[in-house]
């Protein structure tokens, strides 16, 4: 039986929207395996609040012994650090500090301009693989401070929001 124009033209439509073959079913499974263990490697994890408390207490312990080595000890050694008072210590438009090197310099020039430095905790937030610390810092203000980890729970980002 002959097919009418626009039968056959229907058709030719259709198979263009139609998929392409698929791979043989091996190509597939190696195609989600691989990308099952990408996952895995990028597995975030819920914070536990042990942890959080831990780190809280211990982070805002460090600060107001003025220990520079307790602080920067919570650190990885390649970080992403952002505040606004980078801006203003080191006239950096970016806000960025990049290595714990300079974090510790950073902190040391914190340290020295504010002899009597005391953070007081007010809330701890949770977040997956973060927290954020809710402190009075030491100008009185208060300050938000989010704190991304790693597998060996460093901290490996940390932004500072500050009151105004």
């Amino acid at each position: 039986m002959a097919r009418s124009f626009a039968q056959q033209h229907v058709t030719i439509r259709l198979n263009a929207f139609r998929p392409k073959r698929r791979p043989p079913l091996d190509v597939l499974d190696a195609r989600l395996l691989a990308k099952a263990l990408t996952a895995i490697e990028k597995l975030e994890i819920v914070m536990d609040i042990e942890f959080a408390k831990s780190f809280a207490d211990e982070w805002i312990d460090s600060w107001n012994s003025h220990d520079i080595d307790k602080i920067i000890s919570h650190y990885e050694e390649e970080l992403e650090f952002k505040s606004p008072l980078i801006v203003e210590r080191y006239s950096d438009p970016d806000g960025t500090i990049y290595t714990r090197e300079k974090l510790k310099e950073y902190f040391l020039i914190g340290l020295t301009n504010n002899p009597s430095l005391t953070f007081t905790l007010k809330k701890i937030l949770l977040g997956v693989n973060c927290l954020t610390l809710y402190y009075q810092n030491a100008r009185g203000g208060e300050t938000a401070e989010l704190f991304e980890f790693n597998q060996n729970k460093k901290v490996i980002k940390s932004v500072s929001c500050y009151s105004f």
